[in-house]
């Protein structure tokens, strides 16, 4: 058995949720079940909400478990006015920064990651279609975005990266102890998360003839040159972008700054050299 939920909400509160259920991964019926789920375990404080004349009409179905807890939880609340109580709840989930609003819906997958970063563990994961082997240092957020990311080693791409925490499902931890656990590396990326991942900054690179002539005919996420000193060519760019780009380089570049970079593709090269040993 389930039940029909009809209520007006103002438009900007439909448009938040609706937006984040497209952005979390959710339909938006199970969207708004999963909002009614932050409710149910504590009775937390749910202001009034002000008329508005711009309203939209939202309908969804109470899901079963739901519906089973729904005259439960209208009694915790004292609530007898139900349109009352979901304009209450979806203005109190819409009313928060959008991080704080992920982290509430991704609460249960943010303390998995947190055990395997206290304990140093590796962890299999599913990250969007695929199954990979992650070690995850650190979740942050970035002010540009409002968004959670993971910050992990993997090992189905061999290198460092960053992962929507939205994207990520943890599996299982594996009883191995994570081997890419670069400190001095890791405070550099955690203490300039914002920097590194969205703002643009000088990246001086060597590159050899052979190197420009790679620069020169592979137009995806190309940056720009800012200048040039003999065979020094300052790039204008993210770190994330110098990455992507520089990765297939190889021995044809060299990176000189910043070091956080020249580190990240130092531990990449090593970590291939020894396969080859």
């Amino acid at each position: 058995m389930t039940k029909k939920i009809r209520v007006a909400i103002p438009n900007f509160i439909a448009k938040t949720i609706k937006t984040d259920a497209n952005e979390f991964g959710f339909t938006i019926n199970g969207f708004y079940n999963e909002i009614f789920n932050l409710y149910v375990k504590d009775k937390i404080k749910l202001e009034l909400v002000q008329k508005s004349k711009n309203n939209d009409i939202v309908q969804f179905n109470l899901s079963k478990k739901n519906f089973e807890l729904y005259t439960s939880i209208l009694r915790m609340y004292s609530m007898k006015n139900e349109t009352e109580f979901w304009k209450r709840i979806f203005f109190n989930y819409s009313d928060k920064p959008k991080y704080k609003r992920e982290e509430l819906v991704f609460q249960n997958t943010i303390k998995l990651i947190k055990y395997g970063i206290k304990n140093e563990l590796k962890m299999e994961v599913k990250y969007k279609d695929k199954v990979e082997i992650f070690e995850p240092y650190f979740i942050k957020y970035t002010e540009l975005d409002e968004t959670n990311y993971i910050y992990a080693y993997s090992e189905e791409s061999r290198g460092y990266g960053s992962y929507k925490l939205s994207q990520v499902k943890v599996l299982r931890y594996l009883e191995e102890k994570q081997e890419h656990n670069n400190k001095e590396y890791l405070a550099s990326v955690a203490a300039n998360f914002d920097k590194y991942l969205w703002c643009f900054c000088e990246v001086k690179i060597k590159l050899t003839d052979k190197g420009l002539e790679y620069y020169n005919s592979d137009n995806d996420w190309k940056p720009r040159i800012e200048s040039v000193v003999e065979n020094v060519y300052t790039f204008y760019c993210s770190l994330e972008n110098a990455k992507k780009y520089f990765i297939n380089f190889l021995e044809e570049a060299e990176i000189l700054e910043p070091s956080e970079l020249r580190i990240w593709f130092k531990e990449k090269f090593e970590k291939a050299m020894k396969r080859y040993v």
